[in-house]
């Protein structure tokens, strides 16, 4: 499961004739699951940006109009 998500994710560098891809993901931290923290770790470094949200906001409903 691991490779076949590095792959996907790492399309976005291979991209022909210098076009653009962007991927974005989420990812749960400090849930107290050890396989969360696992697959965290394993693309924690495959990004060039990391955002992190307030738990509280993360937890917020919200739709985009």
């Amino acid at each position: 499961m691991l490779t076949t998500s590095k792959a996907f994710f790492g399309a976005a560098r291979n991209t022909e004739e210098g076009g653009s891809l962007t991927i974005i993901a989420t990812a749960l931290i400090d849930t107290g699951s050890r396989m969360d923290e696992v697959i965290f770790e394993e693309f924690k470094g495959t990004g060039n940006m990391e955002i992190y949200l307030d738990r509280r906001l993360a937890e917020k409903e919200f739709t985009l109009q």
